[in-house]
């Protein structure tokens, strides 16, 4: 007589595995569909787990947040959503199972989100399949009511440019604001006048500002001793850093992570030609 060594069974590979949400828009909340095929069938009460990245909201979704499977509910455990099945479903079916209600909340800031991980388990919690998929690319929520003011267009002055804008989601304390502008501006002296606002960087195109405090709704910052292009032009943001866009200037709010929130554009500004100082003709003769 004599022993032999146990074997390791492993679960079978779920194809078709896709998780897909209604809004890629950073921290909306939004549904989210769940498709994949098994190999081995899934019994009443069995198991499908789905694991989201840290980043992602699940304490919204509560137990009948869900379609696709009758009788099915969902539960949350910590960056997990647990759907316990009401209909079994087969060997080798396809299903797709949906989180509704606009539930999850997408990740605050623009990101590619880590791997999803989705699981099937028999009514003991025992694995049966499993398999990942690619996460999600979060996308950036969008600043509304852009305006800019200017107090002298007159080329090569230094002047002042007001910014103004609302955020769709809030700018944390300590959070960043990043002003882009066409290359031919002087932006190394610029200054941040508004209260609450360090400037940390300047570039040959943009001016990168810290918020000591939160920032929520609509917003407004003054920069001072900006140099206007040298001649007469409308002003076109650097395309080296946004390709293809035709709008003078972007306005990114960001994390303390400098990671994405929100942004947008506004359209470029006309500068004009500085008046002669004075100007006459001498004739030949008399």
């Amino acid at each position: 007589t004599g022993d032999i060594d146990g074997i390791t069974t492993t679960p079978g590979l779920l194809t078709g595995v896709s998780v897909t949400g209604s809004s890629t828009q950073a921290g909306v909340l939004t549904n989210y569909t769940i498709d994949f095929t098994t190999v081995h069938e899934i019994a009443q009460t069995g198991k499908v787990e789905i694991t989201f990245d840290a980043d992602y909201g699940l304490s919204s979704v509560t137990a009948f947040d869900i379609s696709g499977n009758p009788g099915s509910t969902v539960a949350v455990s910590g960056n997990k959503l647990i759907v316990t099945i009401g209909t079994a479903i087969g060997a080798g079916v396809s299903e797709s199972l949906a989180i509704i209600n606009n539930k999850i909340k997408n990740p605050s800031y623009v990101q590619q989100t880590d791997a999803f991980v989705v699981d099937t388990k028999n009514p003991s919690g025992g694995i049966l399949d499993s398999a990942d998929c690619v996460g999600t690319n979060i996308t950036a929520g969008a600043l509304t009511d852009l305006t800019v003011t200017v107090d002298s267009l007159q080329i090569t002055a230094s002047a002042s440019y007001t910014f103004n804008f609302s955020c769709e989601h809030a700018i944390p304390a300590g959070g960043y604001v990043k002003i882009y502008f066409d290359e031919e501006y002087d932006l190394s002296s610029a200054t941040a006048y508004t209260a609450g606002y360090s400037i940390l960087s300047r570039t040959t195109d943009y001016v990168l500002l810290q918020k000591a405090s939160e920032g929520v709704g609509a917003l407004s910052i003054e920069l001072r001793n900006i140099v206007n292009p040298a001649y007469v032009q409308t002003t076109q943001v650097s395309q080296s850093s946004w390709p293809g866009v035709s709008d003078g200037f972007v306005v990114v709010t960001e994390t303390t992570g400098n990671d994405t929130i929100d942004q947008g554009n506004i359209a470029g500004v006309t500068t004009t030609a500085a008046p002669l100082v004075s100007s006459f003709v001498t004739p030949g003769s008399t």
